[in-house]
């Protein structure tokens, strides 16, 4: 290659150079000019089933889900809710004064059976509320005495009774003559609109209802 060439080819390149350099800088400081972009954002739903409420947002593929779960826990039995624990006590107490001004100062010994409910069924609630009223008509007994309900149902093999009538003659040998139990307390409650009970205590030898109120 000769010299004129050389020379040819040095002018060429420091005249791209001249042009090239501040062309570059100049495209540098457009894109400094220009704003970020944002990121983007694919799907916002809303959706509620089934008490929970969910958000999701996509945004670059990253899924963010917020769950908000609302639940009211309730105890239904025969369609009803259970009352609230301050109408519970409340009722129970009440039913317990009532019967021991029925027995104060008499010599029975009582049992309360498991309470049913309008359509003669025992169920949980109706158990938890003969327990609490045995409880409490214990604490309150001035003269009577009050059968434990663990070992009254152990002793004549039975989980659960509501009546008399549905123990067979030895198990009511069993209450009236090995336990000395003289008189039985059973119920049926409602929850129509607040919390209310009827009651009997009867005597077990002859059946005898002694006294019978709703409360």
């Amino acid at each position: 290659m000769g010299a004129n060439t050389w020379i040819v080819l040095g002018v060429l390149a420091l005249a791209f150079s001249g042009f090239a350099i501040p062309y570059g800088f100049y495209l540098r400081g457009e894109s400094d000019k220009a704003p970020a972009p944002k990121p983007s954002v694919s799907a916002v739903s809303h959706g509620q089933k089934g008490g929970i409420t969910a958000n999701t947002v996509s945004i670059e593929n990253i899924t963010v889900i917020q769950s908000q779960v609302q639940t009211k826990r309730s105890q239904k039995e025969s369609g009803q809710s259970k009352p609230d624990e301050n109408e519970y006590d409340k009722m129970v107490d009440q039913w317990a004064n009532e019967i021991e001004k029925v027995l104060h100062l008499t010599d029975h010994k009582v049992v309360v059976l498991n309470f049913t409910d309008q359509a003669d069924v025992i169920t949980d609630l109706g158990c938890h509320l003969s327990e609490a009223l045995s409880k409490k008509l214990s604490n309150k007994a001035i003269g009577f005495k009050v059968q434990d309900q663990q070992l009254f149902f152990a002793t004549i093999g039975k989980k659960k009774l509501a009546t008399l009538s549905q123990t067979n003659s030895e198990e009511r040998y069993i209450i009236r003559n090995k336990m000395g139990i003289s008189v039985v307390v059973t119920g049926t409650f409602s929850l129509e609109k607040n919390l209310k009970m009827t009651y009997k205590i009867v005597e077990v030898g002859t059946g005898r209802v002694i006294s019978t109120q709703s409360v």
